[in-house]
């Protein structure tokens, strides 16, 4: 899940398009963390079967293990 935390831009739009992703948006910017905050709110009031939440930066890559 991405949170769009009121960008200025398109971000949410391009972002939205993709229906491998799953957006929401704040309705204005409080800084990183509160947008942090919003989105694991969001997770755990409408998926409650979810037992991880990842807060990462937008520059992270996963990448598969090799085992």
């Amino acid at each position: 899940m991405v949170v769009d935390n009121n960008s200025p831009n398109e971000s949410f739009k391009n972002i939205s398009e993709d229906n491998k992703v799953y957006t929401i948006k704040n309705k204005i910017n409080s800084g990183y963390s509160v947008g942090n905050n919003f989105g694991a709110k969001y997770i755990n009031e409408h998926f409650p079967e979810c037992k991880y939440i990842a807060i990462t930066n937008p520059d992270v890559l996963f990448l598969k293990a090799q085992i």
